[in-house]
């Protein structure tokens, strides 16, 4: 088992010796560059005054940290955001636009549109059965702004409208 390794911060306007322990992830594919992260919300105080440790490298900006990019975080950022886009999905996890898409291909043997495409459909499937929303509520929820490509999609999807989905599901 490896030692974590630590850096040590220095809060220049407040004065304070900050340790903050690394977290490395690793590169996704061998063109993608292992990644260093500083975990500032696990910072310690140090008792030590600043002046005694002579600083290694000034930071000048903190980016915050992205959940890893599993399919998981994937599926619950495009539930959250469904009208996202693969430039913003990238942004949001770090990554260039390229490797998103081939991370998606290679784990669903689709493209990042045909993936969010199929999860937007299921989650719109899922609602037209587990709640009171009318269609058009459901498609917003979605990420459709237009009912009637919502409407094409569903169909091409299910074989049936939203409303002849819906009341083939529930109940009697």
């Amino acid at each position: 088992m490896s030692t974590p390794a630590y850096v040590f911060l220095i809060d220049e306007a407040g004065g304070k010796l900050y340790r903050c322990p690394l977290r490395t992830q690793p590169a996704v594919n061998s063109r993608e560059p292992s990644r260093l992260y500083l975990l500032l919300d696990d910072a310690e105080p140090v008792v030590a005054s600043p002046s005694t440790l002579p600083p290694v490298a000034k930071i000048t900006s903190v980016r915050k940290t992205s959940p890893a990019l599993t399919l998981e975080a994937l599926c619950s950022y495009l539930l959250a955001y469904p009208d996202a886009t693969l430039s913003a999905t990238a942004e949001h996890f770090f990554y260039h636009p390229n490797t998103i898409s081939g991370f998606v291909r290679k784990r669903c043997g689709k493209s990042f549109s045909q993936f969010c495409k199929e999860l937007r459909m299921e989650t719109a499937a899922r609602l037209l059965t587990e709640s009171s929303l009318s269609v058009s509520q459901i498609a917003q929820q979605c990420g459709y702004h237009n009912i009637s490509h919502f409407y094409n999609c569903f169909r091409e999807r299910y074989g049936k409208t939203p409303a002849e989905y819906r009341r083939a599901c529930e109940i009697p």
